[in-house]
């Protein structure tokens, strides 16, 4: 019996060592909106020199993944409870020393805008735990392009950018706008302004800017050239994307 368990205890000891030499990273590629699915990949890594196998795995995806999600506003965490019957766990799978492996694994549960820390369990021996941070949207920052003060014929454009907080937390954001692209047409489709941003981005250090829950945050464009009156579309990108239909009269 002491021979036996002592076998035992030396197939798990070994089994651990290969599971640690074992890298797993979670990773969220995807923009996803408020109330879709979130889709993460898994990638799976065997530094060890010899094969490892684990178990919980599909071909190509994590059946059933075990998530524990936390919220970063605060409160208890957001668990998933299967039904056993409806569950299907996956079996196991070898990697080969050096192998590199992707695996879908989609969140179990719809999330309301917001950052999150999204924690799963996977089915080895022992159980191996791998977190990575989620972003749902919309946001945390909406961006429209605003006129204050209209737009009146022979005057520079007074062009604004709203950065509206559409999250449960402050926002800290560089929101300076070099870098951006900003055009503008008239209503046959000519160009009449393109300040040509390449070669403008920023060359300070990151210039903190925190818009609290609910807030929008002003940031001026900066010098523009006084148009005739008439229909114009302003369309901004690069950072962040956003048009605007406005009349100057």
């Amino acid at each position: 019996m002491r021979l036996v368990l002592s076998f035992a205890l030396l197939a798990l000891n070994l089994s651990g060592l290969a599971t640690a030499q074992t890298y797993f990273e979670l990773r969220q590629y995807e923009n996803v909106l408020s109330m879709q699915p979130v889709k993460l990949t898994l990638h799976v890594y065997n530094a060890g020199k010899a094969p490892v196998t684990l178990g919980g795995f599909l071909s190509n995806s994590i059946p059933c993944p075990i998530f524990k999600v936390f919220d970063k506003e605060g409160g208890p965490p957001l668990i998933e409870r299967y039904v056993a019957a409806d569950c299907v766990t996956g079996s196991p799978m070898t990697f080969n020393a050096g192998q590199r492996r992707a695996f879908a694994v989609t969140l179990p549960m719809k999330l309301s805008p917001g950052e999150y820390t999204a924690i799963l369990t996977l089915r080895t021996q022992p159980a191996q735990h791998v977190s990575t941070t989620l972003y749902v949207g919309p946001g945390p920052l909406v961006t429209e392009l605003v006129l204050p003060s209209g737009a009146k014929a022979g005057r520079p454009l007074d062009l604004r950018v709203a950065s509206r907080n559409v999250w449960r937390t402050p926002v800290t954001r560089d929101l300076r706008l070099c870098g951006a692209g900003l055009l503008i047409r008239d209503g046959q489709g000519k160009t009449v302004y393109d300040n040509k941003p390449e070669g403008t981005g920023c060359t300070t250090d990151f210039w903190a800017t925190t818009v609290p829950v609910g807030g929008i945050h002003l940031e001026p464009w900066g010098k523009l050239p006084a148009l005739p009156a008439g229909l114009y579309t302003a369309i901004m990108w690069g950072v962040d994307n956003a048009t605007l239909h406005f009349e100057v009269k």
